[in-house]
């Protein structure tokens, strides 16, 4: 079996499309392999092109798990591989790169966070977000102790613009959810600044940031307070 275990730091031309990385080499062959860590970068994973294998989706969902509670700064290759639960080599042909595995990590967290909106959801209108806040204090103590890991991903990649349009994403669908399911889409904006102060104050306030964010949308719904 072969193992990849010695790393070297290395710079590209920019011309070829990434700035840094690591350069990984085959203690069998003495070959070294380029891996690209930093940067926009033309070889995303596949999962954002055709969807994900099982062996992506896989590998994903422990990258997600890894960077929710690690953050993105601290992981080590030798950590991101454990977490991933597959060779080093599999890894990278899966992930090219660093920016690829948050992608990636991002892309799971986005349809897991949307199918947990919709899991057990009673009826459209105040009913629904009345749900949503009701179970989001469980996710947040148990899914993003460290706060949105949307949010620090940007904080983390400030000028990656996969990373950026990763994140725009999951946040306009999401907007849309809170339009769509409580049937009023003219106050999308106002439902969704209320759900991300309520994730962003969460780290201060626990679940009173929450009981304040179902308040503060019944009243914004003309409903009763519950």
């Amino acid at each position: 079996m072969t193992l990849l275990i010695e790393e070297h730091s290395w710079v590209a031309e920019p011309s070829k499309g990434v700035t840094s990385g690591t350069m990984l080499q085959d203690i069998d062959t003495g070959r070294m392999s380029a891996l690209p860590c930093r940067g926009r970068t033309n070889a995303l994973p596949e999962i954002f092109d055709d969807g994900p294998s099982m062996i992506q989706h896989d590998i994903a969902a422990r990258l997600e798990a890894l960077f929710s509670q690690r953050g993105f700064a601290e992981p080590s290759v030798s950590e991101l591989k454990a977490a991933s639960g597959v060779s080093l080599r599999t890894l990278y042909r899966h992930f090219p790169s660093k920016e690829s595995m948050v992608i990636g990590a991002l892309q799971h967290r986005h349809e897991r966070y949307h199918a947990f909106l919709e899991d057990e959801v009673p009826s459209d209108g105040a009913a629904a977000l009345s749900h949503l806040y009701r179970r989001l204090g469980h996710w947040m103590k148990h899914e993003a102790p460290n706060g949105c890991m949307s949010i620090n991903a940007l904080a983390a990649f400030p000028d990656n613009r996969d990373v950026s349009d990763a994140v725009t994403r999951h946040k306009r669908e999401t907007l849309h959810w809170l339009g769509t399911r409580s049937r009023r889409e003219d106050l999308a904006n106002e439902l969704f600044l209320i759900h991300e102060g309520a994730s962003s104050a969460w780290l201060v306030l626990g679940d009173t940031a929450i009981e304040a964010a179902l308040s503060t949308t019944l009243t914004l719904l003309g409903e009763p307070r519950k």
